[in-house]
């Protein structure tokens, strides 16, 4: 079986199975990982220096292996065993991906939401962002639903199937890795302004064209879901570019233009609070429909961005585990 072929039965498998607790996942090990790592590093470390040296020890370390390994092992799998090697693959690239998962878990907070159960809502929601929920509304707990549907859109399916096109399995599964360190030690807190600055910065570079990219799909796919698309580019593009964090405004700012709904505000993290900026021109007022309408815009949109790829990798046609 060529890479098309597996890119599409792991791009299908993610859209059936999603993310199943009880099956092992390869991410979810990645960041056992990295949580072991960091345990170990930070006993040596007394100073400021030394953070910044031992983040950025862990970073580049986890992101050697995770692609070192798999493309070692699917390497020789190719060469000795194709039938073992394929399915090996197939798992690897469907773990990478997160459409399914992510639609789920928003529609656990919109039905939620839909029963009036404001602090059940809060707790899911709680699940899926990095700011404080136990004080949101009702308008709140669906601006960060929606939000995290858009930027979700980039770090768990544009990007993902992006570095897979280019580089199969182990491009994809360092991608994650990226991801994920970003996600566990990428703050601008007291505990991680310096260990995590070297994930931070890695990770805004390796988003930075999947978002921009996220940027012209939205409008696209708002196009042909009978949305707003001139004001989703607009808007991606006038306020999202313009901001102090393009990588996540630009898929938030789309969005926002899409469903002609305002995002960005005050946040909390660690009830410390963040003003984020205003994206969009709140023509209608936040509604538990949007979440419906946001995942269908991560559906299109990145269904939309996998044909793309398809295509431009069978024009393509270079394989680069196998060759």
């Amino acid at each position: 079986m060529n890479f098309i072929g597996i890119l599409i039965i792991a791009y299908l498998l993610d859209l059936l199975l999603g993310d199943p607790d009880w099956m092992p996942h390869p991410i979810r090990f990645i960041g056992f990982l990295i949580e072991k790592g960091e345990n170990a590093i930070r006993k040596g470390i007394s100073s400021e220096k030394l953070e910044l040296l031992g983040g950025t020890f862990l970073t580049i370390g986890m992101i050697s292996l995770s692609f070192l390994v798999p493309w070692m092992v699917l390497k020789i799998l190719f060469q000795h065993s194709p039938a073992c090697a394929v399915p090996v693959e197939i798992f690897l690239l469907y773990a990478c991906f997160s459409t399914k998962e992510l639609a789920i878990e928003s529609f656990w907070v919109r039905d939620a939401l839909k029963s009036n159960d404001i602090p059940l809502a809060r707790k899911k929601l709680s699940w899926i962002v990095g700011r404080d929920t136990k004080n949101l509304d009702e308008k709140e707990i669906i601006r960060g639903t929606v939000e995290t549907v858009a930027e979700s859109t980039v770090d768990g399916i544009i990007a993902p199937v992006f570095y897979a096109c280019l580089g199969g399995a182990p491009l994809a599964l360092t991608y994650k890795t990226i991801n994920t360190l970003d996600s566990m030690i990428g703050h601008k807190n007291k505990k991680y302004f310096y260990f995590g600055k070297t994930a931070a910065k890695i990770d805004t570079l390796a988003n930075w064209l999947p978002a921009r990219i996220s940027g012209f799909l939205f409008p696209i796919a708002a196009g042909i879901l009978g949305y707003s698309s001139k004001s989703s580019y607009q808007i991606a593009w006038g306020q999202g570019l313009n901001t102090p964090v393009p990588n996540a405004a630009i898929p938030e700012a789309a969005m926002a233009g899409a469903l002609q709904i305002q995002l960005g505000g005050l946040n909390t993290y660690e009830n410390v609070p963040l003003q984020t900026p205003y994206l969009g021109s709140a023509e209608k007022e936040l509604s538990v429909e949007h979440i419906d309408k946001s995942i269908k815009l991560m559906f299109v949109g990145s269904l939309l961005f996998f044909l793309i790829c398809l295509t431009i990798r069978t024009l393509w046609g270079i394989t680069f585990i196998r060759g």
